[in-house]
């Protein structure tokens, strides 16, 4: 469990700094406090990919300290704003998984996994993804599966230029050394 967390706030890290080309939204952002008398900005007037990003961000940073209370009262806008996404790739479909579950809808985040791997089997995001829910869910026989997958398409993959492998490489280099390798 613990080191599926890890992947999470690492992800979530790396996707912040390393993000998608899309702008990043004016102020704040992971490990970046805002002072108390600062109005909150107002996502009405951002694009879709910027909502979400800038709602898993906060959700992220809530999860990373504890906050149980923030990670519930914003994640039904951050779900609503992947909803809203006009199109959705392997990155976005993985933050949102890792949104479900943290909301505790389990299976959800396992279908949008299995969508990940449906699409492209050897996908690496995909099967750490896979990995880490099984983790949490303590599913070991998915977890060593994964692991097994991940390993083998490690070689043939690792070197696409998917940009979901240049954003997450820690958490892709995280999951290879507790896949034994």
């Amino acid at each position: 469990m613990a080191a599926a967390i890890i992947i999470v706030a690492v992800g979530a890290i790396v996707w912040k700094v390393a993000g998608p080309s899309s702008p990043a939204p004016a102020g704040g952002g992971i490990g970046v406090a805002q002072p108390a008398t600062a109005t909150p900005p107002d996502i009405s007037q951002m694009t879709s990919i910027e909502r979400f990003i800038r709602l898993n961000d906060r959700i992220m940073t809530a999860a990373e300290a504890g906050d149980s209370a923030t990670v519930q009262s914003f994640l039904p806008m951050a779900l609503s704003a992947y909803a809203q996404l006009p199109e959705v790739d392997t990155d976005t479909r993985y933050h949102a998984a890792l949104l479900h579950a943290q909301g505790g809808d389990m299976a959800a985040a396992r279908a949008m996994a299995d969508t990940i791997l449906t699409t492209e089997p050897a996908n690496l995001i995909g099967l750490v993804l896979r990995g880490a829910l099984a983790e949490m869910s303590g599913d070991a026989a998915t977890l060593a599966d994964a692991q097994r997958r991940f390993l083998a398409s490690w070689a043939a993959e690792i070197g696409k230029p998917n940009p979901e492998y240049l954003d997450h490489r820690n958490v892709l280099d995280a999951f290879k050394a507790g896949a034994g390798n």
